[in-house]
């Protein structure tokens, strides 16, 4: 039998080598927000797992930044390793005119820039915005196709694995249904 204070070293010493740190761990205010401060979305987010069921060898990364008129512009970039090619466009997400304060929407129309194309909506249901190990997991429909996205901050978010199969959990989403995507990020400079 383990002697209290052997105890509390042996809890202390299993605590300290865990690989959880606090942006790791399952938040339940996090999910389905109400309101977003955008800031928390603006910078580098990769595409970590969907469910469109697509197995590629590349993969997609996107620069997030909020323009003058509360518009957020999303540059994404795709790498197609076989080829080696990289192409990149940009979309606007805009805030939907309905809410009552776009300044802080989770609920966007994806436009087409050049052609102002509304292609679908997308709408943040789960953000962890650490800054380092953040992600989010979106709820898009285009085209009449209903799709949901897990984005990382990080390139290999496999120490969080986890916590993103949590939130999904509890937004009664089936992690098998979700497709990894590769971590080949060839177009990255």
């Amino acid at each position: 039998m383990l002697k209290p204070s052997h105890l509390f070293l042996f809890l202390f010493f299993c605590i300290n080598n865990t690989s959880f740190g606090f942006s790791k761990i399952y938040k339940r205010n996090n999910e389905n927000p109400t309101s977003l401060d955008h800031n928390k979305l603006t910078g580098r987010w990769y595409l970590y797992m969907d469910t469109r069921g697509e197995k590629g060898k590349g993969n997609t990364y996107g620069d997030i930044e909020i323009r003058s008129n509360g518009d957020l512009l999303d540059t994404l970039y795709e790498y197609n390793p076989d080829n080696e090619e990289c192409k990149s466009y940009d979309i606007i997400l805009r805030p939907l005119s309905s809410d009552p304060s776009p300044e802080s929407a989770v609920e966007f129309e994806i436009i087409v820039p050049s052609t102002t194309f509304v292609l679908g909506t997308q709408k943040i249901v789960y953000l962890n915005d650490d800054p380092a190990d953040g992600f989010v997991i979106i709820h898009q429909n285009t085209m009449g196709e209903e799709t949901y996205l897990v984005a990382t901050r990080t390139k290999n978010p496999s120490d969080q694995l986890t916590t993103i199969e949590t939130a999904l959990l509890k937004l009664s989403l089936d992690p098998k249904k979700f497709t990894k995507k590769p971590t080949n990020f060839g177009c990255e400079t």
